[in-house]
């Protein structure tokens, strides 16, 4: 079974004026359509690998012969997130697409940035300690005189 390039679920200007027609239908038609042929041709040999679906050849990289787990890797997986991307993305105001994230993530995102923000504020504070140390008062100075 040779995969084949699904089609957009949306029209390919329905992404402006964010994305254009032109670089969708590059993206969609070119681009995403050279990776399936090149896992096809990859494939070609192997009609029992070619029979899974993409995301299960690419998940079990192992049971694929090692002259070709690259190109099948490379190009399947490229044809897999390319998939998924397509279905991610949707024009605005399509309902459940878009927004700001929720549930589990949004707790984990949250509590990223507070550790982010608190190790940035902790460089911050060693660089103004250690510029007053300095022998070159113009670090320091320029740390202090932006509040940093």
């Amino acid at each position: 079974m040779a995969y084949e390039l699904p089609p957009l679920p949306y029209d390919y200007s329905a992404l402006e004026p964010f994305i254009d027609s032109e670089t969708m239908k590059l993206h969609h038609d070119k681009h995403h359509q050279a990776y399936i042929n090149n896992v096809n041709a990859a494939l070609a040999s192997h009609p029992q690998l070619a029979a899974k679906s993409v995301d299960d050849l690419i998940s079990d990289l192992n049971a694929v012969p090692e002259d070709i787990r690259g190109a099948v890797r490379n190009n399947g997986g490229g044809h897999s997130n390319h998939t998924m991307f397509w279905s991610i993305m949707a024009p605005a105001n399509t309902a459940g697409v878009g927004g700001a994230p929720t549930g589990a993530i949004a707790s984990q995102i949250s509590r990223q940035n507070v550790r982010c923000w608190r190790e940035n504020r902790a460089i911050k504070r060693s660089m103004a300690i250690a510029g007053t140390t300095s022998s070159s008062g113009k670090f320091g100075g320029t740390m202090r005189s932006t509040g940093l």
